[in-house]
């Protein structure tokens, strides 16, 4: 196993929260962290405009360094994360995102874990409605890849590190992040998805924890609920990239499939699935099965938007 270089650590925990415009559910996500001296907190606002006292005000921490940084840009939340990692000081990172919270005892089950060998530890999620707090269907596939995969099994591990895509919900451990330069695509939509996958491709031993540790909450208004062609598109195309490197480290059985995209994509109309046939021959994302299933979705989509094909 590659041993990763030496850093220097002030915490055992750095906890980065993306913020833009939440700041009424951001004290709801910041109680559920424990005031402990080995925890840091990154909370990172992506130019919301609001009153840097209102951020102040929440930082009710006594132990635990809590940091508020304001960036100028508004590039998104990949961006605003990249500027975590810039500050973060602990020994392993763990994403919380500011309408999200921990479980009660979450940190309980991150200290048995700190001081193993591995570079990733997964854990499952529950998924709720943020202002009932009634049981929401989100995230059920990669609670489900939890679900079924042993640790001690490489092929369920593998389909671990390629699929599970997000950054929350995980122990990832600082030095890897760093020793490989893995940060996050500053791109408005699927921003995570290449992120999470290099850090389980060289994750040298990963762990998976099947208990709940974290908490996601569905919002209407939220941007994984954003199905405009511009959005689509931005999603398959990061899904395509995250496909090429999966190919480059010798893990082509574990790509995700495009076919869903497309097919999200071919309900736009005939131009943005045309800009997506054109991505996929650029990221050689496609094989014959794909080819003749695209063509199937091109005759679906003449028939539907031209009369003279009915």
């Amino acid at each position: 196993m590659k041993k990763l270089p030496t850093m220097c650590v002030k915490h055992k925990y750095t906890i980065i929260i993306p913020h833009f415009n939440l700041i009424d559910l951001l004290p709801r996500a910041l109680c559920s962290i424990p005031d402990r001296p080995d925890v840091q907190i990154l909370v990172v606002d992506d130019n919301s405009g609001i009153d840097e006292s209102r951020f102040h005000e929440l930082n009710t921490f006594r132990q635990a360094e809590c940091r508020f940084i304001f960036t100028k840009e508004s590039k998104g939340a990949g961006y605003v994360r990249n500027v975590g990692l810039a500050h973060a000081s602990g020994e392993w990172l763990l994403f919380l995102d500011a309408d999200d919270f921990f479980e009660d005892g979450a940190f309980s089950l991150f200290d048995v874990h700190a001081d193993s060998a591995n570079d990733v530890v997964y854990f499952n999620t529950r998924s709720v409605y943020s202002e009932s707090l009634l049981p929401s269907p989100r995230f059920g596939t990669y609670n489900a890849y939890i679900d079924f995969a042993q640790t001690d099994n490489i092929h369920h591990q593998n389909i671990i590190r390629a699929y599970h895509v997000v950054p929350v919900a995980k122990m990832i451990r600082s030095a890897l992040v760093h020793a490989h330069n893995i940060r996050f695509d500053e791109v408005p939509w699927g921003n995570d998805v290449f992120f999470a996958t290099q850090v389980g491709v060289k994750a040298s031993k990963i762990a998976i924890e099947k208990t709940v540790v974290y908490v996601v909450t569905e919002r209407e208004n939220s941007l994984v609920k954003q199905f405009s062609a511009e959005a689509l598109l931005c999603r398959y195309k990061v899904a395509l990239r995250a496909n090429q490197y999966l190919r480059s480290v010798g893990m082509k059985s574990y790509q995700n499939t495009i076919l869903f995209h497309l097919k999200r994509i071919a309900r736009c109309g005939m131009i943005p699935f045309v800009k997506a046939l054109c991505l996929g021959f650029k990221y050689r994302g496609y094989n014959l099965h794909t080819l003749y299933r695209s063509s199937r979705m091109v005759k679906h989509i003449l028939h539907t938007y031209n009369p003279s094909q009915r």
